[in-house]
């Protein structure tokens, strides 16, 4: 096993597990549940792929801290598919899932900033390496259809009245983004004046 893998976070021998846990607690809540999600989901999906190329993985072993040359083998194989902004997130929650426990994050290496301005250089904005599908109008249509367009009664509560009007505020960029072939920083960037 190579020795990176097995080298546990520092810290004081008087902290106890519990404590850490306590502490990477208040580290989280520090971020929106929003953000948490993603950093899970996203450090999930390392997680996987260091486990099916690590011919020495076993059950229990913790990934932390993590190889700098299979993170940058990890960041390159996602950018084939993902946008540049999605890989981003990969760092982002590799280096959420080294520090909440106080291990050093690999992705400070030069070499993973180096593979990152890579990524930026031959990704655009929405695409991978490599293009995409376009989306048709039938696939806009899917989209605006699947949103809720009937208002709630008014007993229905704040919750249910405030996914529909998320649902409404989706339709409506969806279809000034698709008429108006806006990329999403041109849509981010309509104010509620811009709009008759």
């Amino acid at each position: 096993m190579p020795k990176n893998h097995a080298e546990s976070a520092s810290g004081s021998p008087n902290v106890t597990s519990e404590d850490r846990k306590r502490i990477s607690n208040l580290k989280d809540s520090t971020y929106t549940e929003s953000t948490l999600k993603t950093y899970r989901s996203h450090w999930g999906l390392f997680v996987d792929f260091w486990k099916e190329r690590g011919s020495w993985y076993e059950k229990g072993i913790d990934p932390r801290p993590a190889d700098s040359e299979l993170v940058v083998a990890y960041l390159a194989f996602r950018a084939e598919e993902m946008a540049h902004k999605t890989v981003k997130n990969d760092v982002a929650s590799i280096r959420w899932g080294h520090a909440k426990d106080g291990y050093r994050s690999p992705t400070n290496c030069q070499e993973v900033k180096e593979v990152m301005r890579g990524i930026r250089q031959q990704s655009s904005p929405e695409d991978g390496i490599g293009k995409r599908a376009p989306l048709m109008t039938k696939h806009i249509q899917a989209m605006v259809e699947a949103l809720p367009l009937e208002e709630p009664s008014e007993g229905a509560g704040p919750k249910r009245r405030a996914k529909w009007l998320r649902a409404l505020r989706d339709r409506v960029i969806l279809l000034i983004g698709f008429a108006s072939a806006f990329r999403g920083s041109e849509l981010v960037e309509i104010e509620m004046e811009h709009i008759d």
